[in-house]
């Protein structure tokens, strides 16, 4: 049982790793937006799209990972987060625990960054459409 759960928390580093990449596309995409420069929004764009399908693929894992815990009997019923997870094996085994809940809190982390980074952006973008609109309407 140790061993699904270390796979779990390598499913989680996976996951760690993508948002990290997906936080930086965000700061290139933020600087891109500061400078109005079209094509290198659009690589961002194609970026962050190939980073999200990867972070897609990766979350079914866990899910199938998370399934084969109670397959094994590891849980009584399917956990719907980690932080379940965690709960229902840290009495039996305290370091696959803390792993994961180390690597969770992280993640936690980082999405709250990349949720700002990215309200950020679009706000951004929002104000830039403003006042292209704005420039437009004073021309004609």
């Amino acid at each position: 049982m140790e061993a699904l759960l270390r796979e779990l928390a390598q499913n989680l580093q996976k996951q760690l790793g993508l948002h990290r990449e997906l936080l930086e596309n965000l700061r290139r995409e933020h600087a891109a937006l500061l400078n109005a420069d079209l094509r290198e929004i659009q690589e961002i764009t194609y970026s962050k799209e190939i980073v999200l399908a990867t972070l897609g693929q990766v979350e079914r894992e866990r899910e199938s990972w998370m399934q084969k815990l109670l397959d094994g009997r590891l849980l009584k019923s399917i956990p719907e987060t980690v932080t379940q997870v965690i709960l229902a094996v840290q009495g039996e085994f305290p370091s696959s625990a803390e792993a994961l809940r180390s690597t969770t809190q992280a993640l936690r982390i980082l999405i709250d960054r990349i949720g700002k980074l990215n309200e950020d952006n679009a706000l951004l973008a929002k104000n830039s459409l403003q006042h292209i609109e704005r420039m437009k309407a004073n021309v004609l």
